[in-house]
């Protein structure tokens, strides 16, 4: 059905009829060729203002050429193609598709304009009371995690479709409460655990192939990014790396390089390789699976970034710079799933809480009251404190 480009106020007056006894206002308009060119609906209406103004704001919502035909379907395909222009990642794409799959097979191929807050009620209900078998055979309901990252992008996909105009412009998506989610402890690797990892990696591999994991530790880069990561990205001068916007997150990153970094970096640049890391993923995750099956250390090679988030702050660094060396968007992400919780950090700081109360001879305040008299700054304070992880990596 080709729908007019324009449908003026003078031809929704002249289209209005009267059906029935109670002579309701019907809308009878020609906008296409043929008996499938007619558009009838009722207005529901014996105010003939009413009905005009009514008639109006169908029009005014069927703009666009097919609009009234665009369905969950065809907004999953437009939706992506217009992420994939953005040059945002394959696999938020993928993840796009997912969920648009997973709501059309809840609620159904439904027409964006009959999209209601009920459906959204009756999908979110649906994922509650999914069940989840995880790999070790346990069964469990799908994470609250999950369930609003599907109604994200559901919330955006609307929002988009209605600046385009092809969805009303109240999103049926918006003004939902989150989905409790449960705070996932982070697995984070002790620096005893990782000197070991490291030499066992030497052992094994070499010191080539130890550097590309110093890398990756050190900078807390994905896996992805140190795959995409080139020479011309970093600034060994000002000891920066920047990765430009086709990483995730569409927007530059600048990465700091600590001493570790740079003597991994000029080692693999010494050998020539093309590329900083020269191994495929396949080849890093069999090396890491190697190493851990050998030192009986658990944890995926991803905890690797959780273990530098956390042992980062540990060390004073705020989260918001954590945030950014790491590239999310949020800290709720860091505060989620990338904080692990440092035992021996916390039994030291209850050790010293013990002191305080019962050790009536040594006083805390006194020791505070020396170090501002001897003038030092908050960082030196810091480092007054008991070096916990003072282990070299």
């Amino acid at each position: 059905m080709k729908l007019l480009e324009r449908i003026t106020t003078r031809q929704i007056e002249d289209s209005l009829r009267t059906c029935g006894k109670k002579k309701t206002f019907w809308i009878d308009l020609q906008i296409g060729r043929g008996p499938k060119g007619r558009f009838r609906r009722s207005l529901k209406t014996t105010d003939r203002m009413v009905a005009i103004s009514r008639a109006i704001n169908i029009f005014q919502r069927i703009e666009k050429p097919g609009q009234m035909k665009m369905r969950l379907s065809n907004l999953r395909d437009e939706f992506s193609n217009h992420l994939k222009i953005r040059r945002r990642s394959s696999m938020y794409c993928s993840n796009v598709v997912h969920s648009f799959n997973s709501l059309i097979e809840v609620v159904g191929d439904l027409k964006l304009f009959e999209v209601h807050k009920r459906h959204v009620e009756k999908f979110q209900d649906t994922l509650l009371l999914q069940i989840r078998t995880m790999k070790d055979g346990t069964q469990k309901n799908l994470a609250g995690q999950t369930i609003n990252g599907h109604l994200r992008i559901y919330r955006s996909a609307f929002s988009w479709a209605g600046d385009q105009g092809y969805a009303p412009k109240e999103n049926p998506f918006k003004g939902f409460e989150k989905v409790p989610e449960d705070s996932v402890e982070a697995n984070f690797f002790e620096p005893e655990d990782i000197e070991l990892i490291l030499n066992t990696m030497s052992n094994l591999y070499g010191e080539e192939v130890t550097a590309v994991y110093i890398l990756y530790l050190m900078t807390g880069m994905r896996l992805s990014d140190g795959l995409k990561l080139q020479w011309s990205w970093i600034d060994f001068v000002k000891q920066i790396i920047v990765f430009p916007p086709v990483t995730k997150g569409n927007r530059d990153r600048k990465v700091p390089l600590g001493k570790k970094s740079m003597e991994a970096l000029k080692l693999l640049q010494m050998k020539g390789y093309e590329t900083p890391v020269f191994l495929s993923k396949e080849v890093i995750e069999e090396y890491w699976a190697n190493v851990r099956s050998v030192t009986g250390i658990r944890g995926k090679f991803h905890d690797l970034r959780k273990t530098v988030n956390t042992l980062l702050q540990i060390t004073g660094l705020s989260p918001y710079f954590c945030k950014k060396l790491l590239g999310h968007k949020t800290r709720d992400v860091n505060e989620l799933h990338y904080s692990g919780y440092p035992v021996k950090v916390i039994r030291h700081h209850l050790d010293l809480l013990s002191d305080m109360i019962w050790n009536t001879d040594s006083d805390p305040t006194n020791e505070a009251s020396d170090m501002n008299a001897a003038g030092l700054s908050q960082a030196d304070k810091n480092n007054a404190l008991p070096q916990i992880y003072d282990e070299k990596l």
